[in-house]
């Protein structure tokens, strides 16, 4: 994974240092590597909802199946939507940006939902709570 320091771009090299790079990371990259952190988040999480959706998905085209009565997120209807857990609900075929609709579930005492927090509470000014959650992103 290629990280961003300063106005350089570093890639770690085989002995584990980092070594610059002659590119900028594009847009697409960004959002391919955000995806790629939130799946390895949600696998930590929730092993055994991804597991069981996804085997759902290879077997329903609808690609929508209930987890288990035990899951803590059983009551967000959870769906495999391009390789994320995803909130389902009534809100599934509204009318509006996908990500908005349907966003990405996340645990919230993982460490990447404490990173994003702190990043738009910084980028805010040191805002208050309800300024800051109206801030982060709706795919989240």
């Amino acid at each position: 994974m290629v990280a961003e320091q300063g106005a350089l771009q570093v890639r770690p090299n085989t002995k584990g240092q980092c070594s610059p790079m002659k590119r900028r990371v594009a847009v697409g990259e960004m959002l391919i590597a955000e995806q790629e952190v939130m799946r390895f988040v949600q696998k930590k999480a929730f092993p055994k909802e991804v597991k069981e959706l996804i085997e759902a998905s290879l077997s329903d085209s609808t690609m929508t199946k209930l987890v288990n009565k035990s899951s803590s997120i059983r009551n967000l209807d959870p769906f495999m939507g391009d390789g994320l857990l995803r909130v389902g609900g009534r809100f599934r075929h509204a009318s509006i940006e996908a990500e908005a609709r349907n966003p990405f579930i996340l645990l919230k005492k993982a460490h990447v939902v404490d990173l994003h927090v702190r990043h738009y509470h910084a980028k805010a000014g040191h805002s208050g709570r309800e300024h800051i959650l109206n801030l982060i992103p709706e795919k989240y």
